[in-house]
């Protein structure tokens, strides 16, 4: 597996109908949606409709994360990944349950990406060093 086969699965899954809805009416993205700002900062927490298109995102983006795991082979970096889908799993048992607003959760899930790209930098960083080590 590789990385462009997990990215190309992620891009299908956000282009799907679910994922458009889903962008529209819950989790903020810079990239599909950017005008929905007011997913930033609204204290509504998820109906019900949200709340089931929510389930069926997360349900097709389980062969991503699949592919994903796959594609990280070194130990280090797929232990992040894990940790980094435990966060998201958490944050969308906080929205499914309606213990978070849309703005709250959107605020966990930027730190959540926030998170997940420090610790892959941090962990890339060491392991090249490693590698110069070898090689010097």
């Amino acid at each position: 597996m590789t990385f462009e086969q997990s990215a190309r699965c992620s891009k299908d899954v956000d282009c799907s109908a679910v994922g458009q809805f889903i962008f529209a009416q819950v989790i903020y993205s810079e990239t599909v949606a950017p005008e929905r700002t007011e997913l930033l900062v609204s204290n509504n927490t998820l109906s019900d409709a949200q709340r089931a298109g929510l389930e069926k995102f997360i349900e097709k983006n389980k062969a991503c994360r699949a592919l994903r795991l796959q594609a990280f082979r070194e130990y280090e970096l797929r232990q992040v990944l894990i940790e980094h889908y435990e966060r998201m799993d958490a944050l969308y048992v906080a929205l499914l349950t309606q213990k978070l607003t849309t703005a709250q959760g959107n605020a966990q899930l930027k730190a959540n990406f926030e998170l997940y790209g420090a610790q892959i930098k941090k962990v890339i960083n060491r392991l090249r060093e490693v590698d110069e080590e070898r090689v010097g």
